[in-house]
């Protein structure tokens, strides 16, 4: 319960107590004679309920009057359900309103944070829940934010980050040709505090080696509404605990009580909604970050993402992962370098036979009716077919006309009506493209294949 008073105490308290499936309450901000701690709990959207301080004694005791309500946020949910119900009927929901698929989360997990949202409501058994996500799109979204909630914080781990700033950072920029740059990918970034205290160290550490290379910090998680956190970079006063007064007084700015992320260090980081396991990876990584996010994952899960992850990496890249996390099963993937703080390196291996990318494809609500394994959807097959013709038809009739190319520039394929552009002309047939385009285009169009 967070309660009157100046700065921004307890938000951070807030966050990790929501993960772990416990419930918070902030006094309504009109009612509080200084409104700073309950106003930065409701503005981290951390807060299940709003109330006057009669009306959060009242809630209080309503909890206290319902145990089994707090027992259901922390406990494993007990009642065995039937294929088609229960938690299948939640992930059916979940799926269809949001795009991403929780099937393969740990069960543990997934029940915690669903018996949280059932307390929440006041509901005791999980087909009354399914009801009430049919009719409350609304919860469907609440339910998916406290699905993806997760414990983040500037510098977490210090050791982890000390290895970081002496060990990796160093070795990785000192290896680097001029101009060329350092990029770095964070899935899972939740608000940014991780990507955004990678950039501060790498800032640091090329300072020190007296190295200008760009440094490209990719960000990605599955909240929009994490992400349009990070963008921002406005954190409370609370990061004092975990960020030093030289780094605040560097990769700062004060305002009122919160800090914001200065510009240069904001624009070094890039967000963006990305769920691993459907869109592309990123490519020719030099480290990957991925802290405390498989731990909520199955072992199926796991499976599919940590060849992703070899892929996106460059031969001599780095993965970084959380303290409870290990590669024993990925030991032909990647080398451990430090394994008490989780430090591996890529192998060898080629990509193509370990990284498998899933189609983003339509899926059949769960039920005696779904197709036995290895058979295909006709459904899926079907969406496939019209997404593709739809792109066929966007390409010729309204988007910009294009060829591909190879690296000699010999056309692979020609995208829409080219005649203005391109002209065959009489002689021995040449694929090339500069001899293919109107001759005042040849110095332009080589320029910007090169910048390409």
């Amino acid at each position: 319960v967070i309660l009157s008073g100046t700065a921004s105490d307890g938000t951070i308290g807030l966050t990790a107590i929501k993960s772990e499936g416990g419930i918070t309450l902030a006094q309504d901000p009109g009612t509080a004679k200084y409104d700073g701690m309950p106003r930065s709990a409701i503005k981290a959207k951390v807060v299940d309920f709003v109330l006057p301080p009669k009306e959060i004694a009242t809630k209080l005791a309503q909890i206290a009057r319902s145990p089994e309500s707090i027992a259901g946020a922390a406990a494993p949910l007990k009642t065995p359900e039937p294929p088609t119900g229960g938690l299948e009927g939640v992930f059916v929901l979940l799926r269809e309103r949001t795009g991403a698929d929780f099937s393969t989360y740990k069960e543990g997990t997934v029940q915690r944070r669903l018996g949280r949202r059932m307390a929440l409501r006041n509901i005791r058994a999980i087909d009354d829940y399914v009801r009430l996500l049919h009719q409350e799109p609304a919860e469907v979204d609440a339910l998916y934010e406290d699905l993806l909630i997760k414990v983040t914080e500037f510098f977490r781990d210090p050791k982890t980050f000390e290895k970081l700033r002496t060990m990796i950072l160093p070795s990785m920029l000192k290896k680097k040709p001029p101009k060329e740059p350092l990029r770095v990918w964070v899935p899972g970034c939740s608000t940014g505090e991780e990507a955004y205290s990678i950039a501060m160290l790498l800032f640091e550490v090329a300072g020190r080696l007296r190295v200008h290379n760009p440094i490209q910090i990719f960000g990605t998680d599955l909240s929009e509404r994490a992400i349009a956190a990070a963008r921002k970079g406005i954190y409370p006063g609370g990061i004092a605990g975990s960020v030093s007064p030289a780094r605040r007084g560097r990769f700062f700015v004060k305002l009122g009580q919160e800090y914001k992320i200065v510009r240069r260090v904001r624009e070094a980081c890039v967000f963006a909604r990305q769920d691993i396991i459907q869109d592309p990876p990123f490519s020719r990584m030099d480290l990957v970050s991925c802290r405390n996010v498989l731990i909520y994952m199955g072992k199926t899960l796991q499976e599919t993402i940590l060849p992703i992850f070899h892929y996106a990496l460059k031969s001599d890249g780095w993965l970084l992962l959380g303290k409870a996390e290990t590669l024993e099963s990925f030991a032909d993937l990647f080398t451990p370098v430090d394994r008490k703080h989780r430090i591996y390196r890529k192998k060898s291996v080629p990509a193509i036979q370990v990284a498998r990318f899933p189609a983003r494809l339509a899926r059949p609500a769960p039920g005696p009716s779904a197709p036995a394994a290895g058979r295909e959807e006709p459904q899926a097959r079907t969406e496939v077919s019209v997404r593709e013709e739809a792109n066929r038809l966007i390409m010729e009739r309204y988007a910009p006309a294009g060829v591909v190319i190879n690296e000699k520039m010999e056309v692979l394929e020609i995208l829409g009506d080219t005649h203005p552009y391109v002209r065959l002309t009489s002689g021995t047939a040449n694929l090339s493209l500069p001899r293919l385009v109107r001759r005042d285009l040849v110095a332009p169009l080589s320029a910007a294949v090169d910048l390409a």
